[in-house]
This record gives C-alpha cells, sequence and structure tokens, in this order.
C-alpha cells in the first residue's frame, strides 16, 4: 500500500482536487481471476480526510483527541490494507512535519509515501477562504497557516494558483497514480 499524503493550507483545495481525483479514477481489469473476481489493474485508491476525524463539538485539542485520531487513523489504514488498497489518499493540511508523522506512524509497517502540496498565491487563497460561507474571515491564525503550509517541502508541488479544480486533480493523479485517471 502506498499513501499520498495531500496537503495544503486551509481553504486550498484539498478535498475538492481529492473528490476530482476519486471521481476520474476508473477501473480497469485485467480479466478474472481464477476465483473468477475480476482482477483490477487500475491501482484501488481509498481518500480519508484526517480534518473529518476532528469533527467534534465543543472542539477540545489535548492528548485524549490526539490519541482518538492516531487510533482512527490506525484502523482506517490497517483495514484499508487488508481490503487490497493499493493508494490511500489522505488530505490534512501537512502544515509541519508533525502531522506527517501522525499519519505515516500509523499506517502499516513498510507503506510507501508520496508527499504533495497545494499552493496558491496568498490573495487566490484569501479569496478562495473568503468565499466559502461555512469558514471564518481569514485572520492571523489562518495566514499563518498558510504560509507555514506553503512552505512545506514535498515531492510534488501543484500550484492552484490559476489552474481548475480538474487540472489540479489530473497533476495530482498523474504524478501518484498512473493509469486510471482520465
Amino acid at each position: 500500500m502506498r499513501l499520498v499524503l495531500l496537503g495544503g493550507a486551509p481553504g486550498i483545495g484539498k478535498n475538492s482536487v481529492a473528490r476530482a481525483v476519486l471521481t476520474h479514477h476508473h477501473s480497469t481489469s485485467d480479466g478474472p481471476d481464477p476465483q473468477g473476481d475480476l482482477r483490477q489493474a487500475t491501482p484501488l485508491l481509498q481518500w480519508i480526510d484526517v480534518d473529518g476525524l476532528w469533527l467534534h463539538q465543543p472542539w477540545r485539542v489535548d492528548q485524549a483527541m490526539r490519541d482518538l485520531v492516531g487510533a482512527n487513523l490506525r484502523a482506517l489504514l490497517g483495514n484499508a490494507a487488508a481490503a487490497g488498497v493499493d493508494v490511500v489518499l489522505v488530505t490534512w493540511t501537512f502544515h509541519n512535519n508533525q502531522l506527517r508523522r501522525v499519519v505515516v506512524d500509523a499506517a502499516p509497517e513498510g507503506t510507501g509515501v508520496r508527499t504533495v502540496q497545494l499552493v496558491a498565491d496568498q490573495g487566490v487563497w484569501e479569496a478562495r477562504f473568503n468565499a466559502d460561507p461555512d469558514r471564518p474571515t481569514v485572520d492571523d491564525f489562518y495566514r499563518g497557516r498558510h504560509a507555514d503550509a506553503q512552505a512545506m517541502r514535498a515531492d510534488v508541488v501543484v500550484d492552484t494558483t490559476a489552474v481548475s479544480i480538474e487540472q489540479a486533480a489530473a497533476r495530482v493523479a498523474a504524478e501518484t497514480l498512473g493509469a486510471g485517471m482520465r
């Protein structure tokens, strides 16, 4: 199994890009195996959004919640490996190496890792962030997250400033999945 860690600032488009990767990732078959099940030529892809594992109210970040997220990640990644998932696309800000470590440490031993960071010019990012009615207004906290996420080194950096979600998704897929994205 391989992990693709898709990071970027809050509101940069990680979930939109991940959803587009999944939407356009189509299966091809190598024909039936001896049990009659189709053998897949296209890698089996699973998406996990770590922010979804943090959805709780009242909002709390403490060791108990960190342990809960780690346990949930271990369960999800272990079950994905047991089910034969080839690639797990994991979205989170990944604005520091500690967050990457949380996911990598939760994966089964021997899991490969490829990092992808979505970036955008600050003005474009702020406009996208502020256009989402479910988000607060950009403030110094979020500007700091943007700056930290922009500075993160990655195997692949996709600048989303002037590209569509579909174009960004195609680049992410080409760099991490190979065949199977049309």
